[in-house]
This record gives C-alpha cells, structure tokens and sequence, in this order.
C-alpha cells in the first residue's frame, strides 16, 4: 500500500488523491521533524528576533500572494 489513494469513489475518468493512513503517518513524522529544525534555527534569536523575523516573513508571503 502507498502513500497516495487515487480511485474517486463515482467517476472513474478522474482521480481523487488522498493520503493512506501510512502517507498520514509520514507526513505527522515530517512535520514533528520540520517543528523540531525550526525550533534549533530559530533558537539562537530571542524572542523579540524571533517575532520580526515572523513579522517580515508573513509580510513577505503576503506580497507573493498578490
């Protein structure tokens, strides 16, 4: 079994991707391990750092959205 369940379940011409109970797993497993590096990255800053640099991030995802 994969990660990726594809059949849709009433039209057969397309395809419905959903994640398998083990592609659920991997993804929790990345995102604990994407948590942890960004915690140890982020560390070094403090937390007024911390919260400019979430700041201008979030400033520059907004510009790449419009």
């Amino acid at each position: 079994m994969g990660q990726f369940q594809r059949d849709h379940p009433t039209d057969k011409r397309s395809f419905l991707l959903s994640l398998t109970e083990i592609g659920r797993s991997a993804l929790e497993d990345y995102q604990q391990l994407s948590d942890h590096i960004v915690d140890n990255l982020l560390s070094i800053l403090t937390e007024q750092e911390q919260a400019s640099f979430n700041h201008l991030l979030s400033k520059i995802n907004q510009e790449m959205r419009d």
